[in-house]
This record gives C-alpha cells, sequence and structure tokens, in this order.
C-alpha cells in the first residue's frame, strides 16, 4: 500500500501495474489504493473489470458503458471516451488485463490524449509499454501468511482452538503454499474436515485438495488447478511446453539446466521462454538460478 501510494503520487507516474501470480490479492491492492487516494483526483476514481473480456478489440466499449458514457454514432467508442476524459483529473482501474495485453496500446493512446488521466493495472504480466511502472506483488510473509490462515479458519469455525503442536503445523502449511493467500484461504476452508496435522499431510496433493474457493469469485480463483491453468492458457505454446518440463527439477535450476531439459538449440531460445514464464509470475528468478512455486 505504501509503495503504491508513493508511487501514484509522483508527478511523472501516469501508468502503474501491479504484477504478480493469480491469487496474491493484486485486485484487493488495487482496490484499496482506489478508496485511499480517490479524493486526490477531481474527478475520483473508476474501477473497470476486464474478467469478462477476451477480445483486446472491445476495451474502448467497455470504458465508454463503464464510465456511463454514450455511444456517438459515426464516433468511434475510442474517440468517445478520450473526448469524455480529456480534461478530466481520474484514477481509471483496469482490472486483470492480462487477457487483452494487445490493448496496452489502446491505454498509451488514452494517455496521450488524456493529460491528466493515471491508470493503474493488475494483471499476471506486465504490459510492456512505455510509461509503465510496475509493481510486483509477493506472496505474505511466513507470519502474516499464518495470521491470515488462523482469521479464515476462525471464521468458519467460531470455536476453533490451535493448540501449540496446531499453530507449528500451520506454520508449515503456510511455508508449503509459498504464502499465497489464495491458496492458504483454501486451506483453511479445509479446517472443517481435517485437522491442520491431516491437512499438512495431504498438501501432496494440493492441486485436488484446494478446491473449495468462495462462490462469488471469479470459477478461476475457485481451486489453485484452475488459477494456475489461467495463467499457463495464456502462455505461447512455446512457453507451455518448457513449463511442464521444468517440473522434473525440485529444487530450482539454472538457465542451462532448463535449455537442456527443453532441448533449446541456444541460450536466447530458452532465455526468451523463460521470460514469459518469469512475467507471468509461474517461474522466479533467484540469483543466478531459477524456480517454480
Amino acid at each position: 500500500m505504501a509503495e503504491g501510494i508513493a508511487l501514484l503520487r509522483c508527478d511523472d507516474l501516469r501508468l502503474l501495474t501491479l504484477t504478480g501470480l493469480g491469487g496474491v490479492g493484486k485486485t484487493r491492492l488495487a482496490i484499496d489504493l482506489a478508496h485511499a487516494l480517490e479524493t486526490a483526483y477531481t474527478h475520483g476514481a473508476t474501477f473497470v473489470s476486464l474478467a469478462a473480456l477476451s477480445n483486446p478489440e472491445l476495451l474502448p466499449d467497455t470504458l465508454l458503458h463503464t464510465l456511463g458514457l454514450q455511444e456517438s454514432s459515426g464516433r468511434p467508442s475510442l474517440e468517445s471516451v478520450k473526448l469524455a476524459l480529456g480534461a478530466q483529473q481520474r484514477l481509471l482501474v483496469l482490472d486483470n488485463f492480462e487477457q487483452i495485453l494487445p490493448a496496452a496500446a489502446t491505454v498509451v493512446d488514452l494517455l496521450e490524449s488524456c493529460p491528466q488521466l493515471t491508470v493503474l493495472v493488475t494483471s499476471r504480466a506486465p504490459l510492456h509499454v512505455r510509461g509503465e511502472h510496475l509493481v510486483i506483488v509477493p506472496p505474505l510473509e511466513l507470519d502474516d501468511a499464518v495470521v491470515l490462515f488462523t482469521e479464515r479458519a476462525r471464521a468458519l469455525q467460531a470455536n476453533l482452538v490451535l493448540t501449540p503442536a496446531d499453530e507449528a503445523v500451520v506454520v508449515d502449511i503456510c511455508r508449503r503454499l509459498d504464502g499465497l493467500p489464495l491458496a492458504i484461504e483454501l486451506a483453511a476452508a479445509r479446517g472443517q474436515e481435517l485437522t491442520p496435522t491431516a491437512l499438512l499431510a495431504h498438501l501432496d496433493r494440493r492441486l485436488g485438495l484446494l478446491t473449495r474457493g468462495p462462490r462469488d469469485l471469479p470459477s478461476r480463483q475457485r481451486t489453485l488447478r484452475t488459477t494456475l491453468e489461467w495463467s499457463h492458457e495464456l502462455l505461447p505454446p512455446g512457453a507451455q511446453r518448457l513449463f511442464r518440463r521444468l517440473a522434473v527439477f525440485r529444487g530450482g535450476f539454472t538457465l542451462a539446466a532448463a535449455g537442456a531439459v527443453d532441448q533449446c538449440p541456444g541460450t536466447e531460445e530458452v532465455l526468451a521462454l523463460l521470460g514469459e514464464l518469469v512475467d507471468y509470475s509461474l517461474v522466479q528468478r533467484r540469483g543466478e538460478r531459477f524456480a517454480m512455486l
């Protein structure tokens, strides 16, 4: 929150993208930032959900309707949006941009035409356009992950009592789930059937276990598997192939090792594919090595 507020208050920053793995909390953070800064913009903040959008060309129409603007016969939707926002000082929040990344050029066009507009984007991958600033939303630190698990478990079981032994197991659960908020919330929901010790024992099959997300979440965030599948399906075929083959590594891997399992003919090829996986937060660079969650 502090980093996002500080960046959005910079006069020379007009496009901020929150990136990170699905389920890490990008949307929640964006909404909180918009609420915190809404009064700093004369015309407030507007939240635009792109969750149902798959065609990049429909972004102008979506903006038009969300902003409550009337379609003008003979005038393209994008021109109507630019005309309406041209003199406005507004924060525009574009949520779930990863599925329409080619529409990034439309965002740049808007910013160039509307000098007082600021855009806050959530996306599993960067837009890779001029003027973009990135904030990578990381998983929770272990202590915060334990607090989240405990809060969610007690929300479902008001009389829940965790013994010191249970609390130690919860720490292990959160560590095994890499501090990913969605995974932790899904695990806590299993506390109605499983003790912490039993839950930990089942985490080797976590994709089949972590499946009970709230019904008001998008379908891709109701299970851990669908969350990962969503990012996987957005990748080009070469990056999908490399992602599958990297599963053989247990403790991370080097660039050379990634090239070996993918049988890439050169470093540039495997580096380009790894770059796609890093963009979508499916692979992380840790020093000279790479790792998957």
